[in-house]
C-alpha cells in the first residue's frame, strides 16, 4: 500500500526537505511526515476550515496529541514533530511562537524494566569460561563482566578504545554515550583482573601499548575473520556472544534439571533456563540499575552511572520485578497457611 501523499502545504514541504538536506535519519523523516500529515488532515476535519500553521493554537495542539485514542508513547512523539517544525518556521519567519511551547508531555506509564537475575548472570559467566578457544574467552567474559557490572550500552561498549580504560584507577571512560553525554564508570577488583586478563592475554600479547601512545587509540575488543584477528566489534556481533552464551547456559540448566531428583530444584532449573532464553545485552544493563536502587542509592546517582538525560527514566527501576512480587505472593501465601519456608 503507497504512503498517504504529503498535503498541498508548501511550509511542511519545506520542512522535510530541509530535514533531507540535513541528512537527518530516513525514519526521523517519515515519523515528521506521518505525524504533521495527520496534523493538517485533523485540523481541517475538526475545524472546517485550511490549515495554517500560524493559526494553530494550543488548544488545538492539546486535542491532536490524544486524537484516536493513542498511546502516551505516540502522543508525545507528535509533539516532538510538531516542536520540530515550530522551531524550522520560527527560523523561516513564518510563526513567532510554538504552540506546543507550554504543553507538558503525556505522562507514560511505569513499566519494568527486564532485569536477570543474579543466578542467570552466575550461570552466564561460568559458561563462557569454559570456551576452548582462550582469545575468545578471555573477551567474552571482560564483555560480559562489563555489560554486568560496568552497565553499558552495547554501543558504548564497542566503542571503547584501549586508551579509555585506566587499570590504575579502576575506571572506563565513555566519552560518547546516548545523547553525546560522557561519563566514567568504576571497576572493582574482579573486573580488573578480567580486562587485564584479556588485554595481556589476548588482545595485546606481545605487550600493551602504554597509555597516550598512537597504538592505545586503537579500538579495546577484536573480531575474528577466518583465522585472523582483527580491531573493532559490532553491536551485533555482542548481542549474538550474549545470546549464544545464555542459550549454552540454559542447555545446560536444563540438562541438570533432567538429573536432579528433588522437585524443587528442578523447577528452579527450569525456571532458571526459560529466564535464560530472554536475556539480552541491555538485560544486564537493567539488572545493575535495580541492585543500585536496592542497595539504597538514589535515583540521581543511577541516573549519573547510567547516563540517562532524565530522571523520569530511570524511575522505571522502583516499579517492583515480576521475580520479586511472585516470591511476595509465594512467601506471604505460605505464611498465612502456616507453611514458611524456614521452617524447620
Amino acid at each position: 500500500m503507497p504512503p498517504e501523499p504529503i498535503p498541498d502545504y508548501p511550509p511542511l514541504a519545506g520542512f522535510l526537505a530541509d530535514l533531507a538536506a540535513r541528512s537527518r535519519p530516513a525514519t526521523t523523516i517519515n515519523a515528521r511526515r506521518l505525524d504533521l500529515s495527520y496534523l493538517i488532515r485533523w485540523y481541517e476535519a475538526d475545524r472546517a476550515r485550511p490549515f495554517r500553521l500560524e493559526d494553530l493554537a494550543a488548544s488545538d495542539v492539546e486535542r491532536w496529541m490524544i486524537a484516536g485514542g493513542v498511546a502516551a508513547s505516540t502522543s508525545n512523539r507528535r509533539k516532538a514533530s510538531l516542536r520540530a517544525w515550530a522551531a524550522w518556521a520560527i527560523r523561516q519567519q513564518i510563526i513567532r511562537d510554538d504552540p506546543s511551547q507550554d504543553i507538558q508531555d503525556a505522562r507514560l506509564p511505569q513499566r519494568e524494566a527486564k532485569s536477570v537475575s543474579p543466578e542467570a548472570i552466575d550461570a552466564m559467566l561460568r559458561e563462557v569460561r569454559k570456551d576452548p578457544d582462550l582469545h575468545l574467552a578471555r573477551r567474552n567474559e571482560a564483555m560480559l563482566d562489563l555489560l554486568t557490572f560496568g552497565g553499558m550500552r552495547v554501543a558504548e561498549l564497542t566503542a571503547l578504545i584501549l586508551d579509555d580504560v585506566n587499570l590504575s584507577a579502576r575506571s572506563v571512560f565513555i566519552r560518547n554515550g546516548k545523547g553525546g553525554k560522557s561519563r566514567y564508570i568504576y571497576l572493582d577488583a574482579s573486573s580488573v583482573a578480567l580486562l587485564t586478563r584479556y588485554l595481556t592475554e589476548a588482545r595485546f600479547t606481545d605487550g600493551v601499548p602504554a597509555a597516550g601512545s598512537p597504538d592505545s587509540q586503537q579500538r579495546l575488543w577484536f573480531h575474528r575473520v577466518g583465522a585472523h584477528e582483527r580491531p573493532g566489534i559490532t553491536t551485533r556481533a555482542v548481542q549474538l556472544v550474549v545470546q549464544e552464551i545464555a542459550a549454552q547456559a540454559a542447555q545446560l540448566a536444563t540438562d541438570d534439571a533432567g538429573r536432579t531428583r528433588r522437585q524443587d530444584d528442578r523447577q528452579a532449573l527450569l525456571f532458571l533456563a526459560e529466564e535464560l532464553k530472554t536475556v539480552t545485552p541491555h538485560t544486564f544493563r537493567h539488572s545493575l540499575a535495580r541492585r543500585m536502587v536496592e542497595d539504597g542509592v538514589d535515583l540521581p546517582g543511577v541516573a549519573k552511572a547510567l547516563g540517562h538525560a532524565h530522571i523520569s527514566t530511570t524511575m522505571i527501576y522502583t516499579v517492583p520485578a515480576e521475580g520479586a512480587l511472585r516470591t511476595a505472593f509465594q512467601t506471604g501465601g505460605d505464611r498465612v497457611r502456616g507453611r514458611e519456608t524456614n521452617k524447620p
